[in-house]
């Protein structure tokens, strides 16, 4: 082997060498969310497609999902589930497209949706949560807005989204194409109740704090019948004091919890603390779509209300623990200190004097 030949491996080995470090690195749990995402695709139902032309605009990806299984068609969604729907501010073309719409569906509740204008409203505006469907939360004092997470409320939903595309659609036949599709849509969502039901014996006892009281609804008595110590967010954009946690580690320990359920549209600083503290595991569920999750090994986006429900009895049965303690800054530090290495021996290899 010549002295160019044996620095060119020489490099080689090193760049794979540098690889491996890398993608280990990669995909430890604190970034995987950052470096590696992957699209799940839709669930293949009995949806047929309506070549409806009416401008439907909804404003959460729940209601997306029930409009799309409906219509049979992609509509548009102002919060598209990265980000937090309470404090969300839409841009200029979602404004636009609310402005233009023919008929927009929306929660109809002030604290999902803090950004509605009434002018919009010169368009048909169709609120989904109906004021018998909210509850008292007692962790919180007041009514609870999550009642999407119960598969029943969401049905109410699916039936008032048809009535009222087919009073719109002057067109018979996509009118019998949303009653279909709606049926369809129906029938997955009562399978959903008995998947939810038959999974309750697999929680009995079950205690747990939340990070975020949006699982009220899918934890209630009637659904997984499981009992939430605490919360550590007491209401929307009220980060805990160094006291509210403190109580909430005592009750824990009083209580023997060691189990906090959380969502990816929250910080987990305050979350990882706790559970350090009080030696708990994580579950990572979430109440919103087109979210990235990891679900048995495999890094996939919640794009469907079907999916989501599964994910999230999937995810509680298989909590996580706690990360080891280090900062993405540290990380990145590491990589910068490895090319730092890899330019040296570089320029080491290249002024070698030749044998």
């Amino acid at each position: 082997m010549t002295i160019k030949e044996h620095n060119k491996h020489d490099i080689l080995v090193l760049i794979f060498i540098l690889t491996f470090i890398f993608l280990n690195i990669l995909s430890s749990p604190l970034l995987s969310k950052v470096f590696f995402i992957s699209n799940d695709q839709k669930d293949v139902n009995l949806i047929k497609t309506s070549n409806t032309s009416l401008k439907i605009v909804t404003t959460l990806t729940i209601i997306e999902d029930v409009v799309e299984n409906i219509v049979g068609k992609d509509v548009p969604v102002i919060v598209s589930g990265t980000e937090d729907p309470h404090s969300y501010e839409p841009t200029s073309s979602e404004i636009s497209a609310l402005a233009d719409a023919d008929v927009i569906f929306r929660m109809g509740v002030a604290s999902l949706e803090p950004w509605w204008r009434t002018d919009w409203e010169d368009a048909i505006v169709i609120s989904l949560i109906e004021p018998g469907m909210l509850k008292v939360d007692p962790l919180l004092g007041f009514k609870n807005p999550h009642v999407w997470m119960d598969p029943n409320n969401v049905k109410n939903f699916t039936l008032r989204v048809n009535e009222t595309l087919c009073s719109l659609e002057p067109i018979q036949a996509n009118r019998l194409i949303f009653s279909n599709n709606t049926s369809n849509f129906i029938n997955i969502l009562d399978n959903l109740t008995n998947e939810i039901i038959n999974a309750r014996k697999n929680f009995i006892g079950l205690k747990v704090v939340v990070s975020h009281p949006a699982f009220f609804y899918f934890f209630s008595e009637n659904l997984l019948n499981i009992t939430r110590v605490a919360a550590i967010e007491k209401g929307e954009g009220k980060e805990p004091s160094a006291i509210d946690i403190a109580n909430v580690i005592r009750l824990m320990e009083r209580e023997d919890c060691h189990l906090i359920v959380t969502n990816p549209q929250h910080s987990l600083e305050n979350v990882y603390e706790i559970a350090r503290e009080t030696n708990s595991r994580i579950a990572l569920l979430t109440p919103l779509l087109n979210v990235v999750v990891n679900w048995n090994g495999k890094t996939m986006s919640i794009d469907t209300y079907k999916g989501l429900i599964e994910y999230d009895l999937w995810a509680l049965a298989h909590p996580i623990e706690v990360p080891e303690v280090i900062e993405l800054w540290g990380v990145f530090l590491v990589l910068i200190v490895l090319i730092l290495v890899v330019l040296i021996i570089f320029i080491y290899i290249r002024k070698k004097p030749k044998e």
